[in-house]
């Protein structure tokens, strides 16, 4: 994760007596590996608080989990999980009768930068 690799790729014929004919390469893609989304996000009403549980990504290094008013409102991260095995968060001195929704992303740590990968879906609670 984080790391460029660069790919060609080019064909090539077999000839009847084995040799190898090659045509040219393609032009060169590059691509950095980020971790996986989060999946089986689910939430679960409290009191005055939602708890939200994910599924763990291979190879992170911890979660970033981020919550809103409204589904396309501006969210705000509530919490950085620094533990890939922590996958679970409890939100709470919430209102009662509103709507909160949540998504959460694994980064993994390379060096001093953090490589986020893609928002989980976003799911809501009403409490």
């Amino acid at each position: 994760t984080g790391k460029k690799y660069t790919y060609k790729i080019r064909a090539y014929n077999l000839k009847e007596n084995g040799s190898k004919v090659f045509g040219d390469y393609s032009s060169a893609k590059v691509a950095v590996p980020v971790p996986a989304k989060p999946s089986s996000i689910k939430l679960y009403k409290k009191s005055r608080a939602v708890k939200v549980k994910w599924s763990a990504v291979k190879g992170a290094s911890g979660y970033q989990v981020y919550m809103a008013t409204k589904k396309n409102g501006k969210y705000k991260n509530v919490k950085n999980i620094k533990s890939a095995k922590t996958t679970v968060y409890t939100k709470t001195k919430l209102k009662k009768g509103k709507k909160y929704y949540f998504k959460v992303r694994a980064y993994r740590t390379v060096g001093k930068s953090k490589i986020k990968g893609k928002w989980s879906a976003v799911k809501y609670k009403k409490l």
